[in-house]
């Protein structure tokens, strides 16, 4: 008969406690309040624009499905690994990249390709229609760079780094939001999405000098 009995340890809930918090807050930052804050300047556009956001914004989203999935495949092998070798917590992070840039590329090209009658199935207004035309591109490129800061910051936060994560993507989305807001004021739509592109090239950037750094630690030891 199966026999449960719930016991609540204090190392345990210490562990959890610890690594919740990092994360919870990188979520807090990177997904609520850097949105928010994206909302606040979009909204300041005129009705035409917002509506070609609106169209952008579903299209990426549907866009971006096979990165949360693969994320979070990295992150899980990146622990996996972690666990039972530390060298080897990052050794799925660039086959991981390889991985999602060979299904986002094809897929981005048959959206861009078909952008306007995607577009006219949710609009028919033709204004709109070719302004998503002419932004979309650029939407999908920024989308891809932010596919790619995911993986590198899924194998991060694998590795026993989340803290590191939390301080260095607060700071560089602050900074981001700052060009970001000089984007959109010299280049309206497209600006929001060049500003995203140098948020997640700076994200990445910085995630890979990490990596490598973890990884240099390890070489003493693979050569033992």
């Amino acid at each position: 008969m199966f026999n449960y009995s719930f016991v609540l340890k204090k190392d345990v809930f210490y562990r959890l406690f610890r690594l919740y918090i990092p994360l919870a807050l990188q979520d807090l930052i990177e997904y609520t309040l850097f949105a928010i804050a994206l909302t606040a300047f979009v909204s300041r556009m005129d009705v035409q624009l917002l509506a070609v956001y609106t169209i952008i914004v579903t299209l990426t989203e549907l866009f971006m499905i096979p990165m949360y999935a693969l994320s979070g495949v990295c992150l899980t092998l990146s622990a996996q690994a972690y666990g039972k070798e530390p060298k080897k917590g990052t050794e799925y992070t660039g086959l991981s990249c390889v991985f999602l840039l060979g299904l986002l590329l094809p897929l981005a090209l048959i959206m861009i390709m078909f952008s306007s009658p995607i577009a006219r199935l949710i609009t028919d207004k033709e204004n709109i229609v070719l302004i998503v035309h002419q932004v979309l591109p650029i939407a999908l490129a920024a989308s891809t760079i932010n596919g790619i800061q995911m993986i590198l910051r899924s194998t991060l936060q694998a590795i026993n780094l989340e803290k590191w994560v939390l301080f260095y993507s607060s700071f560089i989305c602050g900074v981001s939001l700052i060009i970001i807001y000089l984007m959109i004021e010299y280049f309206k739509l497209p600006g929001l999405y060049i500003g995203l592109g140098i948020c997640y090239v700076g994200l990445s950037l910085g995630y890979i000098e990490k990596i490598k750094i973890k990884s240099h630690q390890y070489m003493p030891m693979q050569g033992n």
